[in-house]
Order: structure tokens, then sequence, then C-alpha cells
């Protein structure tokens, strides 16, 4: 493959979090969302809830769920240490939401031995991390690659090496598969006899347009085939600065686990400002024995950058925390990151400035009256 793109996409984000978080609900159907469905662990798609879905609904159909509100910041402190992991492979990320994102890999993938071998790296990489699973696929394109990701979820893995193996692994399943057919182009393509893939693949690239629209109609001739001209975009800027320890063996000794929590801190507070940004989420992760992973964020309302301020905001998450039991891992993450525009003038300034520039402009009167005599 001349281009070799890999898609991940995290299972049941926001709901893997909340279980990571509180590993007693495992086993539970838990559904995330105030009025409206925003994810559900697979649990609880057995019982036919899904996204988007309004809550009232998802109640009626699973009384003994465990139905909990959406916590941005937890989930945001997440996705910006798990797209910091991806950056550390390479700069060639497109992150399309909090939990998935392309990451062309061309180069890199000369290194294994398979792209398979590659990508349950890559999985095992993200699970050793975050205690959380991601699907991952392979593919020549982005479109490929997208839809490899989706063959085995959750937590799994496929790989498709060219157009034929994706052709083959389409052309039976319904046309609603492709991606760019929402649910009303379907329904309105089954009712002019293309139901399936196959279906779709013997019509000519002009009739699918006086079907489709011409621009629709080229996207949809084109992605049955598995062709996709698009690039992965260069990575966005960086979400987070995050350092982390994993100890050799299970520690409950506070002052080595306060000292460690320090020496992070310090590190990716000069990291911040090595980079000359500010952050407005401060984070800190713990990992006990047993592997049950939490964080406890904090964000403020502007970019901040004084060390008393963020260490302060630490030092509060950790009363939060149950430093009693043996901890395997800490972690020290600083969030939202940006660089802050200039601070405004003050009203000195500004009228030094006025009078700068009445004179300069008077100069500039003065040497054209000179130049014209």
């Amino acid at each position: 493959m001349d281009r070799i793109i890999m898609h991940y996409d995290m299972d049941a984000f926001f709901a893997s979090v909340e279980i990571r978080e509180k590993p007693w609900l495992a086993d539970k159907p838990v559904i995330v969302g105030t009025n409206v469905v925003t994810t559900c662990n697979y649990v609880a798609r057995k019982y036919g809830i899904h996204s988007a879905m309004s809550t009232a609904m998802a109640r009626r159909l699973c009384k003994n769920g465990v139905y909990l509100r959406v916590d941005k910041d937890l989930y945001q402190a997440e996705s910006d240490r798990i797209k910091e992991l991806v950056l550390r492979i390479t700069d060639k990320v497109e992150f399309i939401a909090l939990d998935e994102g392309y990451i062309d890999i061309s180069e890199i993938a000369k290194k294994y031995t398979s792209l398979e071998y590659f990508a349950e790296k890559f999985k095992k990489g993200i699970k050793r991390h975050t205690g959380l699973t991601c699907s991952v696929g392979v593919g020549f394109n982005k479109l490929s690659a997208k839809m490899a990701s989706e063959v085995n979820k959750p937590d799994g893995m496929h790989v498709f090496k060219d157009e034929d193996e994706f052709i083959d692994y389409v052309r039976q399943k319904d046309i609603g598969i492709i991606p760019g057919i929402g649910k009303k182009t379907a329904q309105f393509l089954k009712e002019t006899g293309i139901c399936k893939v196959e279906d779709g693949l013997k019509i000519p690239l002009q009739q699918m347009r006086s079907i489709l629209g011409y621009s629709k109609g080229d996207m949809v001739y084109e992605y049955m085939r598995g062709v996709d001209r698009r690039a992965v975009k260069n990575s966005r800027k960086i979400q987070s600065i995050s350092n982390e320890t994993t100890f050799n063996f299970p520690v409950d000794e506070s002052d080595i686990i306060e000292k460690e929590i320090a020496e992070l801190f310090k590190k990716t507070y000069k990291r911040l400002l090595g980079k000359k940004l500010h952050c407005k989420t401060v984070t800190i992760k713990i990992r006990y024995e047993n592997r049950e992973t939490i964080t406890r964020s904090k964000s403020f309302d502007g970019l901040e950058d004084q060390f008393t301020k963020l260490w302060e905001t630490l030092v509060g998450l950790k009363e939060h925390i149950d430093f009693s039991r043996k901890i395997r891992l800490v972690g020290v993450a600083l969030g939202n990151v940006a660089r802050k525009h200039g601070e405004q003038l003050s009203l000195t300034n500004v009228n030094s400035m006025k009078r700068k520039n009445k004179i300069e402009k008077l100069k500039n009167s003065i040497r054209r009256l000179e130049g014209g005599n």
C-alpha cells in the first residue's frame, strides 16, 4: 500500500471512563446523558438503548440501568491524555472527536513485521496507559480504515490491505453501510432497487449521478469501491501536557507518593512554560494495585500559568483521593492548553501611543512639505 491509515475509536468512551472510575458498574447497564443518551456501554445496548435516544425511552427499556450525568471535564481530560499518547507516535494525526482519530502510519508501519502486529501493539498501549479499550482499523485510506475499525467492535481490530479486500467485505452488506448514506438516502436507494452494495456496484457513474445528484453520486460511486482521496490533516495543537510514573511495585507510603506527585507537577509545569503555554484544566491520575484507575480534574474560567494557583488546585484535587490503598501509578496533567493573547493596554499606554502617532504624522507632513520646495 502506498498509504497506510489507521483509525482508532474508543469503545463506548464516556461510559467506559465512568466504569473505570467506578469498577462496580462493570456488569451493569450504564447510560450517560441527561435528557438524551450520549453513550452507553455494551451491556445497555443489549436492551436496545443507543446514543441520541431520549433517556425517558431508555428508562422504559431498561429500568435497572445506571443513569449518569455527563462529566465533560473528566472526559476531556482523558481525551487529552489519549491524544498526547497518540502524538508520541507521530504528528500525522487528525483527531475528529474526543474518542477517535486517523493516524497516517505509512512510514511507521515499515518498522513492524505486520500491520496486524502494529495495530495490536497500539491497542495494548492505550489499554496499559488508560485502562480503556479501543477498536482499530487499518486501511489504504481514511474510508477503509474507518470501516475496518467497525468490523470487530468492541476491542477489536481489522485490516483492509487493498480495494479488492474492501469490496469483498462490503459487497453483500446493506447499502446503508457506506459512509455518507443516511437513513433517508438508503431508503430512497432501496426504492430504486439498490438494496445492497452489490446492487450499487452495477450502476454506472452517470446513472448514479442522475439518482443522487452530481456530488453525492460521485461520492457514493467511489466509496462503494473503496476510493477516498482525503488526506490525514496534520495534528491540531497539543491539548495537554502530562507526566506519569509507574512504580515497580505497589506503594502505600504517603511520603513517597506525595513526593512523586510534586516532582511530576514540577516537570509538567516546566514543560508548560517551556512551550510558552497556559492551561485551563488540572488533572491528577491514580491507578491502584487492582488496576482501578481514577482521575480528578478542575477547570478554570480562563487560562492560567501561575505556579501557586496550579499547585493549590492540584492539592485540592488530592483531597478527593484515597491514598490509604496501594498505588501502582500516579500522573499529573495540565490540559486545554493554549497560548495567551497579549495583555490589554492600559489607558496610559493607549494615550502614549496616540501621542506618538500624532507626532509621527506631523513629521511625515513636514517631510512632504520639504520635499515639495
